[in-house]
């Protein structure tokens, strides 16, 4: 009995391995992606990112600016995140994931400005 209980979860997982890799295999390198531009936006300042920004243990990013103002108004080695209130220690860590996306934003708006500049040159 306890052979037959070990080969099913294995068997289970083998096909979950394959829809996975399936599943990878349509979005592998997709060539555009759709993201809410508050998504790119610090909650605090409502500003733009400008690299990567810092997140809290919670998860909320925030732009490096806000944060040293976040950090410098503690007294504490404690903070509070501005948007679901958990306290966790200052020391915020790089998101890179958003700063990859928000330096990958910035390169389309550059491409895209200087292609819109070459289409309204006009030879004599």
């Amino acid at each position: 009995m306890s052979e037959n209980k070990n080969v099913q979860p294995y068997s289970q997982s083998v096909s979950r391995v394959h829809v996975r890799q399936e599943y990878h295999e349509e979005i592998d390198e997709p060539e555009t992606v759709t993201v809410k531009a508050d998504a790119l936006k610090c909650p605090t300042c409502l500003e733009f990112f400008r690299n990567a920004p810092v997140m809290l243990a919670c998860g909320h990013s925030f732009c490096q600016d806000c944060m040293l103002m976040i950090k410098q108004s503690r007294q504490t080695r404690l903070i509070r995140c501005p948007i679901c209130r958990q306290q966790s220690s200052n020391e915020a860590q790089k998101n890179y994931a958003v700063g990859q996306i928000v330096d990958s934003a910035d390169s389309y708006v550059e491409r895209s400005a200087s292609s819109q500049a070459c289409q309204n040159l006009k030879f004599k």
